[in-house]
């Protein structure tokens, strides 16, 4: 994030791992220093604000006013019910002035209890939800939520000075007329945008006189080797949503989705010619017993239960809860190592095209205000204190002198987070005491992201993953219009549906390789081709903003 890096050059100095630069220097915390003008609350296109002093550019302001915050509980224990009893929360409160009462769905139950909130058309000051999926413009058309292109400039001025101000996110979190309507959770930089791909066992590979594969040839070396050395059950398992990342079909030029091909046009993997050579590739794994031969059912679950009781010598998954938490719960046995590896190629030294990256904006759940919030401007300016230089800090660090400290003019982590006397983990102290983990009204910064991988192992294996193309070939965050929605949802769960009961056929010979032209053009009489048309004319659109 451009801007954010240079907010974080002047005030915080470059990032390295556990440690950021002083906050000396910065003037007041980040927050505007420059009292914005208030709106004319009596103008009729102008959300309510509420009995904000005069001073209100300037945090905590003097309101006795509270706002209602409705978001899933996210927090990784069980030590709270309620995201306001957390300690991150009460000093949001004592920061910015601004009293906050939380409201949480029921676990499981968080889209039926947005479906309803919608219903009603009643929304809590504050709602964290999938709001691209929605359709912002549709939110703001429909009177649910406050178009924030309204009064960014005076509610909003750290959202807008540091993030909307970099022209590459801001089309990202505009809609296609050109209107704000959320606030999300942000990344410092593109490295934090990756962190899943291809895992092996170390051991294995050192114990076999074995390389980390780069090629599909050298992978089915090294499957083989699994199978015929160390009696592996299922040399390869993995969950096969992942091929929607690229994993395995990247090296046949496709992934299992749609992406931009390399003439700028929206392609469907699952039709391209490419994607019949990884089907044949696939088939052949499968019938020597190197793919595990229950893959269309391996979860997360069973496939720990693989790798962990020595099933399973290859996968893919994510640096945190499968690198970190397999070598967690192998700790006490020294033999068992892991190593991230490339995604794989077809020839030797080529880069491969396709793999793992979200943006920089995590779209899905973001932060929106509601139209009819009598705390409007409260409500807008507590988001916005997440993104000034003090917020960014709460919300990575936490509480100085509780959960970091200033050593050497930088923050560090504090024992009591990282080495707790009664033995509470990392993550879940840092959920207590801090938001940026993985959603929030902030900006991540790589520092914590990384201090949250406490095995090398995974650090490195994400720097290997983000050796990609995939930022020339993953769909930008495009819109439909209410419309197009309607003409070509129900086509894409279909041909979607079609496709993976088709791939696991193909692979398993259920179906005969022979029957793929046939079943190509099953996909275009489902209507694919308008799929990738109508996709198509909002990226031309996206590509406007």
């Amino acid at each position: 994030m451009k801007n954010s890096k240079t907010l974080r050059a002047m005030c915080l100095g470059a990032a390295v791992l556990m440690s950021i630069s002083a906050l000396s220097g910065c003037g007041n915390g980040g927050q505007s220093s420059t009292p914005s003008s208030s709106k004319d609350n009596s103008q009729a296109d102008t959300p309510a604000s509420s009995n904000v002093a005069a001073t209100d550019s300037v945090y905590p302001i003097d309101t006795d006013e509270t706002i209602v915050f409705w978001e899933p509980l996210t927090l990784y224990n069980a030590r709270y019910t309620n995201y306001g009893e957390t300690e991150v929360a009460q000093e949001l409160e004592k920061r910015t002035g601004i009293k906050v009462k939380y409201e949480h769905p029921a676990t499981g139950m968080a889209q039926e209890q947005f479906n309803m909130l919608i219903a009603s058309n009643e929304l809590p000051d504050i709602v964290k939800a999938d709001w691209y999926s929605y359709g912002g413009q549709k939110a703001i058309d429909e009177g649910l939520i406050l178009n924030l292109s309204d009064v960014m400039d005076d509610w909003a001025p750290n959202f807008k000075n540091n993030v909307c101000s970099d022209p590459e996110i801001a089309k990202m979190l505009k809609t296609d007329e050109g209107n704000y309507y959320a606030m999300g959770f942000m990344r410092d930089e593109a490295a934090q945008c990756v962190y899943c791909g291809p895992i092996i066992r170390k051991d294995w590979l050192d114990e076999l006189n074995l390389d980390v594969p780069e090629t599909i040839d050298e992978w089915q070396t090294m499957l083989q080797a699994f199978k015929d050395q160390k009696g592996c059950e299922a040399p390869l398992s993995f969950e096969f949503v992942f091929t929607v990342y690229g994993f395995l079909t990247g090296a046949y030029g496709v992934i299992d989705d749609y992406y931009v091909g390399d003439d700028g046009q929206i392609k469907y993997g699952p039709q391209e010619a490419g994607y019949k050579d990884w089907l044949i590739e696939m088939n052949e794994w499968y019938e020597k017993g190197l793919l595990d031969q229950n893959f269309a059912t391996t979860d997360s679950s069973i496939l720990a239960g693989y790798v962990l009781n020595d099933k399973t010598g290859a996968s893919y998954g994510y640096a945190g809860g499968y690198i970190g938490g397999w070598l967690e719960a192998k700790s006490g046995d020294p033999s068992f190592a892991l190593v991230g590896a490339k995604y794989p190629v077809l020839n030797k030294g080529d880069k491969p095209q396709f793999g793992q990256r979200d943006w920089e904006y995590v779209n899905g759940a973001a932060y929106a205000v509601s139209a009819k919030s009598k705390n409007a401007e409260l409500a807008v300016r507590f988001l916005d204190y997440g993104y000034g230089e003090e917020g960014q800090m709460l919300y990575n660090y936490g509480i100085e002198g509780k959960s970091y400290e200033i050593k050497d003019g930088k923050p560090v982590f504090t024992e009591f987070v990282t080495n707790n006397p009664d033995g509470i983990d990392f993550s879940t102290l840092y959920s207590e005491y801090a938001k940026a983990s993985s959603n929030a009204p902030t900006i991540q910064f790589r520092a914590v992201q990384e201090a949250e991988r406490v095995y090398p192992e995974q650090n490195e294996a994400v720097a290997l993953w983000s050796d990609t193309d995939m930022d020339k070939h993953k769909l930008p965050l495009i819109s439909l219009s209410a419309d197009e929605t309607d003409a070509i949802s129900s086509r894409i769960t279909e041909i979607r549906t079609f496709a993976d009961e088709m791939k696991f056929a193909f692979i398993t010979g259920n179906k005969p390789i022979s029957e793929f032209d046939e079943y190509v053009e099953q996909l275009k009489a489902m209507g694919v081709d308008e799929v990738i048309a109508t996709y198509g004319v909002a990226l031309e659109r996206y590509n406007n903003r």
